[in-house]
């Protein structure tokens, strides 16, 4: 969102923010699939309502697609910086944050980053019991070549 121009995220044209968005997702291990924006999506789905509660358009759209989660964002150019608003359909759930001014980089790992993080605790293997304790035992110290050379010189 520029002043009161707002538009979707589209690889092919802005290739500075696909290459952020790229990098992000790698950086946080998260798969990607973008969505096609056809005459049909470009239709049902409004920029200036894409991050309003149960927006049902956008999750109409998105059925469309084999994942496992939706993550809608607006970003506010604020000419030194970007803010961000965030909202991720996962789980029959939506989880909403907002970002701090920031790099377009900082800003997209933010926004990718929430959804690793409510990935990360539907999928993280969770204990059995709240207060397992599980005994650490150290390892013993591998001896160092150097040593493993003079224990052998004695023999």
């Amino acid at each position: 969102e520029r002043g009161t121009s707002r538009q979707f995220f589209e690889p092919q044209s802005m290739p500075d923010w696909a290459e952020d968005v790229h990098r992000a997702a790698q950086q946080l291990g998260l798969p990607i699939r973008y969505p096609r924006f056809d005459t049909k999506e470009r239709q049902q789905i409004d920029p200036g309502r894409i991050l309003q509660p149960s927006y049902a358009a956008l999750l109409q759209s998105a059925a469309r697609y084999p994942v496992a989660a939706v993550l809608a964002g607006r970003l506010i150019d604020r000419q030194w910086c970007w803010e961000s608003q965030w909202r991720l359909y996962f789980d029959q759930r939506e989880y909403r944050w907002a970002g701090e001014c920031a790099t377009s980089f900082e800003t997209l790992l933010d926004g990718l980053g929430g959804v690793h993080r409510q990935l990360g605790r539907f999928y993280g293997v969770k204990p059995v019991y709240a207060n397992a304790h599980v005994p650490i035992v150290p390892a013993k110290p591998a001896a160092s070549p150097a040593a493993h050379r003079s224990r052998k010189s004695t023999r």
